[in-house]
């Protein structure tokens, strides 16, 4: 429709022009013989180029039209597999052109994408996206990470993400407790380049980091019930690099586990998704503790429950938030990126 009334106004533009160039021609005084067919010649030739003024006017309309249109088709398609996107389910003018500009994602890491929006529809949101993917290879890469702990594996996009990125001598331990989608994930690793750097770990993230905890006291590889063919010895000074999206409500005890346990070696890297839940954490606490209460309250009142969930998380969210802030083991940087992402490194 944009393109439609874009063209209808470059014609009427050119009507107008011609016209005003007939009228013009019309109220000529009378001139001699020769310069009556200069004139007629001059007028013939500015019709002229008034036509072909208009006709280069409509053409950039019409591929103004045609190159805006791409983009939106480009965004869409995109963007459709993430209808329930954070940032909103309008496409995000910033991340469409920070993900066109960030360099393109692998292939085999574009159709773990693909298979889990055919399989998954309604949770597509849950993938970390290519922007976010791109971003903990680099951070793999740049602090030379061996040995990598994800806890949240989901589809396996971001693990291979990073596993992408890693030296051949890096694996990355991912967690995932769903067994449905564990399965999805075990499928998709084993479809990728980097199956031989990614080892999945079912069960509850708790138990886990339980289990890694006594197993990276030991000398040899041993098999234990949540940990069966474990691919080598686990660090005893703790993982390099550690991925945290598991269940949002655990965060603060993750944390506390992983540095009280020494699961994170000191100078390690924690990434922490999902730091500003859909927007809620920085809402609910620019409000007093009594304004939060009574908003609490005149939604369970409405019975809102939706909502009143969605603020047992915020709360969860930000109590973790606060506990990082505040650890001086940890210094973290928290970045708007997509649902909120903390960078923590681990300095003692």
């Amino acid at each position: 429709m944009e393109v439609e009334a874009a063209h209808a106004q470059a014609e009427e533009s050119v009507a107008e022009m011609l016209r005003a160039a007939a009228l013009a021609e019309q109220d000529s005084p009378a001139t001699p013989f020769d310069a009556s067919i200069a004139m007629k010649a001059n007028s013939r030739n500015a019709k002229k180029g008034v036509v072909q003024e208009g006709r280069v006017a409509k053409k950039e309309v019409a591929n103004e039209g045609v190159a805006k249109e791409g983009v939106a088709k480009e965004g869409v398609a995109r963007y459709r597999m993430d209808q329930r996107n954070h940032l909103g389910a309008d496409m995000d003018a910033s991340a469409l052109y920070a993900e066109r500009f960030t360099s393109a994602e692998h292939p085999s890491l574009k159709e773990v994408r693909e298979r889990t929006a055919q399989q998954l529809p309604g949770r597509t949101h849950m993938l970390s996206g290519a922007v976010q993917g791109q971003l903990l290879g680099m951070l793999a890469s740049l602090s030379g990470a061996r040995d990598v702990l994800e806890l949240g594996c989901f589809t396996a996009y971001s693990a291979l993400s990073v596993a992408s990125a890693m030296d051949a001598d890096g694996i990355v331990y991912t967690v995932e407790r769903d067994d449905d989608v564990a399965a999805m994930a075990r499928s998709n690793i084993a479809m990728s380049p980097w199956a031989h750097k990614v080892h999945l770990v079912q069960g509850d993230a708790i138990d886990v980091l339980e289990a890694l905890h006594t197993a990276c006291q030991e000398e040899a590889p041993t098999q234990h019930a949540l940990l069966p063919n474990l691919p080598r010895v686990l660090p005893r000074n703790g993982f390099d690099m550690v991925f945290l999206d598991a269940n949002k409500k655990q965060y603060s005890n993750y944390f506390k586990m992983l540095f009280d346990l020494q699961l994170l070696r000191v100078g390690g890297i924690l990434v922490v998704d999902n730091v500003l839940w859909k927007g809620k954490v920085p809402e609910l606490y620019g409000l007093t503790v009594d304004e939060r209460h009574e908003r609490n309250q005149q939604l369970q009142r409405k019975g809102v429950m939706a909502l009143v969930e969605a603020d047992k998380y915020a709360e969860a969210m930000h109590a973790f938030n606060s506990a990082v802030r505040h650890d001086p083991r940890a210094q973290v940087v928290m970045l708007p990126q997509r649902d909120g992402l903390s960078i923590i490194r681990r300095i003692s």
